[in-house]
């Protein structure tokens, strides 16, 4: 399973991100419009961004859509704070 930072606007720091974990970008968009946290936007406004230094923390336990930091994985790094991007 591939990261996949999805987010809208022009930069996740616009309004926010989630981390999740699919096999392609569109898989990761697709999952993050089912279940993100924005009402009201098209799955075209969705961007992805590959984080390959997460694909090494995926764990099907977890499940692959995470919105906070604290439910990844221990031992994982923050996939969004302000030195992330």
């Amino acid at each position: 399973m591939k990261a996949w930072c999805i987010f809208i606007g022009h930069s996740p720091h616009d309004d926010g991100a989630v981390l999740v974990y699919a096999h392609t970008r569109n898989d990761a968009k697709m999952i993050a419009f089912d279940q993100g946290p924005w009402t009201g936007c098209d799955y075209i406004d969705l961007r992805a961004w590959r984080m390959p230094k997460f694909d090494e923390h995926y764990n099907s336990t977890y499940g692959n859509y995470f919105e906070r930091n604290e439910d990844l994985p221990k031992l994982s790094p923050k996939f969004f704070d302000d030195e992330a991007y």
